[in-house]
C-alpha cells in the first residue's frame, strides 16, 4: 500500500501535474496585462478552503467585444465580468498540459488566435460557466496533451449532467496510458512488476482518452504534428481508428507537417487559425 501510494504521488507531482516546472511567475498571473493580454479578467473559482489551493483562470473576451470590458468588481455581477452571451458567441474552455501554467507562451498564442477570430476563452490552472454567461452560446472544450484526457472526461460528465457541449478539440492528445505502456519494452516490464496502470485507475488519474472519446456525442477534431517526440502522432491515429470502430464517426485528425513544431508548436501556425475557425463553424 505504501509503495503504490508513493509511486502514484511521484507520477502525479513529477509527470501529470508538474506544478513546479515553469511556475515561477505564479504571482504575475493575477494581472493578465503582464502577458500582453487585453480584454482579459483574472478569476478564482469558488469552493476552496485554503488560498493556496484555489483554482485560478482567465476569462478572455474577443479583441472587438460588443461591450465595454469591465474590470471593476461591481459590474456585471458574475466572476467573468461579462454580460450574458448569445447563440452567435463561441466559448473555448481550454485545458492545458501538465507543465507550466496558463501564462506559457504557446498558450498565449492560442488565446490570441481565439481573440482574433472573435471567440471567448476560459483557461484554468488545475487545482460556473453557463450559470454566469447564459445558455445560448456555443461551448467547445479544448484540451492539449494531458489536458485532452481531462477535456474528454469532462465532456462525458457534462453530457450526463445535461450540460450542452457543442464540440471537442484535442491538440496532441494521449490515447491512453495502456497505449504508451504497450509500446515500450521498459514500460511493459515495469508494468508487469508494479501494475502502474491499475494503480492510476484506482486513484482515478488514468487519463484513458479512448474510453471517453467513444462516448462523446458531439464532433471531435484532433490536431497533431507529424513529428512529436513527447506524444507521438501514432496515439492520435489510434485514437481516431479505435473511436470509429466503436461507432464514433464524427471524429477526424488534422496533421501538421511543418518542421520544428514538436509538442507545443501547433498554436503558432496559420493552419491552426484555419482549423479553429472551421471547427467552430461546424459545431
Amino acid at each position: 500500500m505504501f509503495l503504490s501510494s508513493w509511486i502514484v504521488y511521484l507520477i502525479k507531482t513529477r509527470i501529470l501535474f508538474m506544478v513546479n516546472d515553469g511556475n515561477d511567475d505564479k504571482a504575475d498571473l493575477a494581472n493578465p496585462e503582464n502577458y500582453k493580454l487585453e480584454n482579459t479578467v483574472n478569476i478564482y473559482f469558488k469552493g476552496y478552503k485554503d488560498m493556496n489551493e484555489r483554482i485560478g483562470g482567465w476569462f478572455i473576451s474577443p479583441e472587438k467585444a460588443d461591450y465595454q470590458f469591465c474590470k471593476k468588481d461591481s459590474c456585471p455581477d458574475n466572476i467573468f465580468k461579462s454580460p450574458k452571451l448569445s447563440k452567435e458567441d463561441t466559448v473555448f474552455l481550454l485545458l492545458h498540459g501538465n507543465a507550466k501554467n496558463r501564462g506559457a507562451s504557446h498558450r498565449i498564442a492560442a488565446y490570441k488566435t481565439f481573440q482574433r477570430l472573435g471567440f471567448y476563452t476560459l483557461t484554468i490552472d488545475y487545482r460556473e460557466l453557463r450559470e454566469n454567461l447564459g445558455d445560448d452560446f456555443k461551448l467547445v472544450l479544448y484540451g492539449h496533451s494531458m489536458g485532452s484526457g481531462i477535456a474528454t472526461h469532462a465532456t462525458v460528465l457534462g453530457q450526463e449532467e445535461g450540460l450542452r457541449i457543442d464540440g471537442v478539440l484535442l491538440d496532441s492528445p494521449f490515447h491512453s496510458i495502456g497505449w504508451t505502456l504497450n509500446r515500450s519494452r521498459i514500460a511493459t516490464f515495469i508494468e508487469s512488476i508494479l501494475g502502474v496502470e491499475s494503480m492510476l485507475a484506482e486513484y482515478d488519474i488514468l487519463f484513458n482518452s479512448i474510453n471517453w472519446v467513444k462516448q462523446i456525442r458531439v464532433p471531435v477534431r484532433i490536431l497533431h504534428a507529424e513529428v512529436d517526440q513527447v506524444v507521438p502522432i501514432g496515439q492520435s491515429v489510434s485514437l481516431v481508428e479505435d473511436s470509429k470502430q466503436h461507432g464514433k464517426l464524427d471524429i477526424d485528425l488534422v496533421r501538421f507537417d511543418e518542421e520544428g513544431l514538436g509538442h507545443i508548436g501547433i498554436s503558432t501556425t496559420r493552419g491552426f487559425i484555419k482549423q479553429i475557425q472551421d471547427f467552430a463553424d461546424i459545431c
